[in-house]
């Protein structure tokens, strides 16, 4: 370990961990519902059946739930990403306008959830910064709907990602497959023929003719991530899909640049949807939490 201990480093490397997402939910004595988004949560023991999950001693909820008797885990599906939010946003009432139910200890149960499971509190412990709340499994339930993900500071959507690629993979008709691809703080951007400026696109991922290709052909080899933007494009006639990813390489086209994330000249950006999702890139970027558009190209 160096010295200096670069703890934003640190927490990347962390976010490297693939997970799904959790909110943790707990009725306190005197009735209150209460409840967090965590991804920091796993099973411990089958028999007998313990789970836990870790929870910041800088939370509101800290002291609520270190020394509550009780709390639910709350396994979220991929068109619950409000909920996520919401939970790890400062609002008044997380509770409001979510259908919930109670099992066993009371704690709230989230409807339509992925999977639940209803724990008495078994064991509290200090862990640095963090108290990890150990639970044993009084109940549980499940249904059959796809996870939400989280990897890297960003939400992911296992069946969007895998309509997606199909669709990219495929070269279907009116689909454009584009990506905002970044090295050291810096996104490629390619100069088109009216001088403006776009990102690099093609009407499918792979193939002799690509994106992954035409990037080749350009001196980079380029790892595809996450879906960031999916948007119905009617000059098209069909879909606009944008990934996120990194790239490695000398750049050698006379065509294509390199650019700073606080250095971006939006004003030659000529199209309003992608100019519009390159400003949202660079603002989710500083933050290190990316979301997932879904709508039309009037907003990228």
């Amino acid at each position: 370990m160096t010295e200096q201990f670069d703890l934003k480093q640190f927490r990347n490397v962390l976010g490297s961990f693939m997970t799904g997402v959790t909110v943790v939910t707990a009725r306190t004595p005197d009735g209150e519902r209460i409840g967090f988004t965590a991804n920091s949560f796993t099973s411990l023991s089958l028999e007998p059946p313990l789970v836990l999950v870790c929870l910041a001693d800088s939370s509101a909820n800290y002291r609520a739930f270190r020394d509550n008797g009780s709390f639910a885990i709350n396994i979220l599906t991929d068109h619950q990403r409000d909920i996520s939010n919401t939970f790890a946003s400062p609002v008044a009432d997380r509770f409001a306008n979510l259908a919930v139910r109670e099992e066993r200890t009371g704690s709230p149960i989230i409807e339509d959830c992925l999977a639940w499971l209803d724990c008495e509190m078994h064991e509290t412990v200090d862990g640095g910064d963090h108290v990890i709340l150990i639970g044993r499994v009084v109940g549980f339930g499940s249904a059959d709907h796809n996870p939400l993900g989280y990897f890297r500071g960003s939400y992911f959507d296992i069946g969007l990602n895998k309509d997606a690629a199909i669709a990219a993979e495929e070269g279907a008709r009116g689909t454009t497959v584009g990506a905002l691809l970044e090295s050291e703080g810096r996104i490629l951007l390619l100069q088109n023929d009216r001088g403006a400026l776009e990102l690099p696109a093609a009407a499918h991922l792979g193939g002799d003719d690509g994106l992954l290709a035409q990037l080749g052909d350009m001196g980079l080899s380029a790892e595809i991530g996450f879906i960031f933007s999916v948007f119905e494009d009617e000059d098209l006639g069909g879909t606009y899909t944008c990934y996120r990813g990194s790239v490695e390489g000398e750049l050698n086209s006379d065509r294509a640049q390199w650019v700073g994330l606080d250095d971006i000249p939006y004003d030659k950006i000529d199209d309003s949807a992608l100019r519009t999702m390159v400003q949202r890139y660079a603002e989710e970027s500083q933050a290190d939490a990316f979301g997932v558009y879904l709508d039309d190209r009037d907003s990228g």
